[in-house]
């Protein structure tokens, strides 16, 4: 089976003590969320000759984060009661580093909300048949929301989540599996990066998987916006103007993995994703127009890097090709600068809310492209260990997009100017020094950039995190832990949200807390 470990050969497989016997292991690995998950599984020889087992496992990160907007008064004044502890926890840990976020970039994990947590069970049956389920606190209830769905607020109104549900059943050829249920499939992130690869994958579907390839064809519930004309075919004005559709978005993923050279591993990956349309009402006075549908590809490989002990890396380099209007539309901040600036915001938001519904329902023939280069490395030697992360993205629009630009210490419109093109990237490095095999130091250092503005949140940025921790194993990682940092974030803009509401160029925070395993 194509694990998450088996994904990642810089992690030591899973191996097995003998013919028919079976060994408990556990893995440690970091997850584009920004936080580490522990995987305990068993391991056999054949799937022949698989013998029931219980798997549990799972990892709880918890901290305090000074920036929170949570007051002492509050702290005081709640009750003791379940619901006020859970809010208490959530108040204390869920706004301030999120904050540091650069909208659209990838940034250090380190200034992210410190709170996670994750499930992983499963049962192995005798006949080699495994069952799957795995829960956290991140993203959406059962499976992907395309971004224009009417459910989005699930994402925040849920606590509880559900990742994988899934029946895993060996074939006759050694090492062969199909599945079918709910899954998500993340492959090589960008470890120091809030940040994944663009084949991650969380959905409805059947796949098969064996030593060197992995397919899989699946669904997403979506929903899709019609416009809504009259009887006469003219557009209805006002709030009827449109209505939500549910529609279905087919994905078919596939990944193979060549035959590995010396130092390093190449695998070659395709993702398609047809965005359905829907028919159009001709019952009612009031009509909606049909939904053509889009459709949407990225193409790339995997290049790992596993050339010696202490070392590895993966590079991705990835083209994909989106329907005009969905990318490049960063969402504007309402609630900064003047009363102009915030109706000018207001109304940009609009018309991106309407260009990548736009997209999504096919309007438009044409295709906006990007070119996706993504690096991570890790470099162990006896007292210190250094981790690295760049991400690069350039897009190329179909249709002119407007600018903004920087006037002092704030992001105004540009009204003269519009761009076809943008690149962002990110670039992380993070050198941990061993004092003792229990107890690190780290610095992580992040900067974000584009080269071009297309909202008032555009900033760029500096992001500098010292970080202590106390360890029970000598690795990059570093977990479990139990760990102090201090983050400074300085921009060019003036951005960042301060805990008192306030906008400034700098935001200061600090994340106390603990990550363990189960």
């Amino acid at each position: 089976m194509l694990t998450w470990l088996h994904q990642r050969p810089e992690m030591p497989g899973l191996v097995p003590l003998g013919e028919n016997m079976t060994r408990l292991v556990s893995k440690i690995c970091l997850f584009p969320t920004g936080v580490a998950l522990l995987f305990v599984s068993f391991s056999q020889p054949q799937f022949a000759l698989a013998n029931e087992g219980f798997e549990f496992g799972g990892y709880w990160r918890v901290g305090y984060n000074t920036a929170s907007a949570v007051t002492a008064q509050e702290l005081v004044t709640r009750k003791l009661s379940w619901k006020d502890f859970v809010d208490t926890l959530q108040g204390l840990t869920g706004e301030a580093s999120d904050s540091q976020d650069l909208p659209g970039m990838k940034t250090t994990r380190h200034s992210r909300s410190p709170t996670y947590f994750q499930l992983r069970m499963g049962q192995r049956f005798s006949n080699g048949v495994d069952a799957k389920l795995k829960l956290d606190s991140f993203g959406p209830f059962f499976h992907e929301l395309a971004d224009t769905s009417a459910e989005a607020a699930v994402k925040n109104s849920v606590n509880l989540r559900v990742r994988d549900l899934y029946l895993s059943i060996p074939l006759s050829v050694e090492n062969t599996r199909i599945w079918a249920g709910s899954r998500m499939l993340e492959y090589e992130d960008l470890r120091i990066f809030d940040g994944g690869n663009p084949f991650d994958l969380n959905a409805y579907g059947v796949g098969i998987e064996g030593p060197r390839y992995e397919a899989v064809l699946s669904y997403n519930k979506a929903s899709r916006t019609a416009i809504v004309t009259g009887a006469t075919g003219q557009p209805v004005t006002g709030t009827q103007q449109n209505s939500a559709v549910n529609t279905k978005d087919v994905t078919l993923l596939a990944r193979m993995e060549l035959a590995p050279w010396r130092s390093f591993q190449i695998k070659p990956m395709l993702k398609f994703t047809n965005h359905a349309g829907a028919p159009a009402d001709t019952v009612s006075a009031i009509r909606r127009k049909e939904i053509e549908g889009s459709a949407e590809a990225t193409l790339g490989a995997v290049i790992s890097r596993t050339g010696r002990p202490g070392y590895w890396g993966n590079t991705v380099v990835a083209i994909r090709e989106t329907p005009s209007g969905l990318i490049g539309r960063t969402d504007q901040n309402e609630a900064v600068g003047d009363e102009n600036s915030k109706i000018i915001a207001k109304q940009t938001n609009a018309e991106n809310a309407a260009a990548r519904n736009s997209a999504l329902r096919g309007d438009s023939p044409h295709y906006d492209t990007t070119f996706i280069l993504t690096d991570t490395a890790n470099i162990d030697f006896n007292r210190w260990s250094l981790m690295t992360g760049l991400w690069v993205e350039h897009e190329i629009y179909n249709s002119p997009r407007q600018l903004w630009k920087l006037k002092g210490s704030t992001i105004v419109q540009d009204d003269n100017n519009k761009t076809k093109k943008n690149t962002r990237m990110s670039f992380g490095i993070q050198p941990v020094y061993y004092i003792s095999d229990q107890v690190h130091a780290a610095f992580d250092v992040n900067y974000a950039m584009r080269t071009k503005r297309l909202s008032n949140t555009d900033a760029n940025g500096i992001i500098m995190t010292p970080i202590l921790r106390y360890a029970m194993n000598k690795s990059a990682l570093g977990t479990p832990q139990i760990y102090t940092s201090f983050s400074y974030g300085r921009y060019d803009a003036e951005t960042k949200r301060q805990p008192n509401g306030s906008f400034k160029t700098t935001l200061v925070t600090t994340q106390t807390g603990f990550e363990i395993w189960f």
